[in-house]
């Protein structure tokens, strides 16, 4: 995966050259450190060379010591660890045993198990994003914002445009519209699209559910172009309307994280049949609790941590910006209590210390 990051800069660097976007870098200490630069390097965001290059070439006006520049920093790498170490890696544990166990679980459970991956993997890769984005804020530049509130888009086009944004984009500018885009007709457009998403599931592994996967968002995508052609869609900004589409968008992303998750394309098949047909798994609710969540207080306090994160998602939907980026705009005090409370989580309920490797970064195995 690390080298997936690293090729896809260097294609869209080769491309642009091509295409008479850009100019080919003539210093090779600024190019070396665009494809190199540590933050992005394992898991992205895939920056263009123009933006980060331009970047590079202001560094010597940019104060090391600036004030905004550090608190802003330090924000996004408290979020990230946050979103990291207190949610995504305490839901782990969770759907690590109902991924593993979905012979002896109920439906309602298993329904569980997916909405807890849909989250893990979300807090996981936007955790490391938000780190990767606070550090190279430390030294002045500025990446990619990877995800902007994905759970909260109203369709599957506004959630691939706030979910891995700059995998969305490199997709859409070296294949999407090289394949001719929605230039060429309806039909012509669903297949560009099914193509584009089913290149994107390959990307992530080799397995058939990743297939799967890419084939499900291709579909969905679909269907999306379909009905906002015939209803133009867009221009319905009703309150129900709104809710009904996030509703469906996030039931459908959730459904199709199964797949992505499972170590398999059978496993992902009988997982999603038993969540619709094991019923109660010849046992109560509250004993599979007790056998999938012993350690009670954790996991009481987890359901919180989730609806923390929800929080902070509504808030940087309505505000149009990051969440450590609207940290600034509150009063000191305020500020400051809220980066008490993120530390007091982290040291508490965060998993870290002896054998936690950097390797349990979900994205760095696909």
């Amino acid at each position: 995966m690390v080298f997936s990051y690293y090729a896809f800069q260097a294609i869209g660097y080769i491309v642009d050259i091509y295409n008479g976007k850009i100019r080919a870098e003539k210093n090779i200490m600024f190019f070396a450190l665009y494809m190199s630069f540590f933050p992005k390097f394992v898991s992205g965001p895939i920056e263009r060379e123009e933006d980060f290059v331009a970047q590079v070439k202001e560094l010597k006006s940019v104060r090391f010591l600036d004030e905004q520049r550090m608190s802003e920093a330090f924000g996004y790498i408290l979020y990230g660890y946050f979103l990291k170490l207190v949610v995504a890696d305490n839901l782990g544990a969770l759907v690590t045993k109902l991924f593993n166990g979905y012979r002896d679980s109920g439906s309602l459970w298993l329904m569980l198990g997916s909405l807890s991956y849909t989250m893990q993997i979300y807090c996981d890769f936007a955790g490391y994003s938000a780190l990767a984005v606070g550090v190279s804020r430390i030294f002045g530049i500025n990446l990619v914002q990877n995800f902007t509130a994905p759970y909260l888009a109203v369709n599957i086009s506004d959630f691939w445009r706030r979910w891995h944004r700059s995998l969305s984009m490199w997709l859409r500018d070296y294949v999407y519209i090289p394949l001719g885009g929605n230039r060429r007709g309806v039909l012509r457009q669903c297949i560009n699209v099914s193509i584009v998403f089913i290149l994107c599931g390959i990307w992530h592994g080799n397995g058939l559910n990743f297939l799967v996967w890419g084939m499900l968002h291709g579909i969905y995508s679909v269907i999306d172009v379909l009905i906002r052609r015939k209803k133009n869609s867009d221009k319905d900004k009703s309150i129900l309307s709104v809710v009904k589409g996030r509703i469906i968008t996030f039931c459908c992303v959730s459904f199709a994280w199964i797949f992505f998750g499972a170590s398999g394309l059978k496993t992902a098949i009988e997982y999603c049949i038993a969540m619709f047909t094991a019923g109660n798994a010849g046992t109560t609710f509250i004993a599979q609790y007790n056998e999938l969540c012993k350690e009670t207080a954790r996991t009481n306090f987890l359901l919180v941590f989730i609806l923390i994160v929800i929080l902070m998602d509504v808030i940087s939907y309505k505000k149009n910006k990051p969440f450590p980026v609207v940290l600034q705009d509150y009063a000191c005090g305020v500020r400051y209590l809220i980066y008490y409370l993120i530390i007091i989580a982290i040291i508490v309920f965060g998993l870290y210390g002896p054998g936690y490797s950097a390797s349990n970064f979900m994205y760095m195995n696909f």
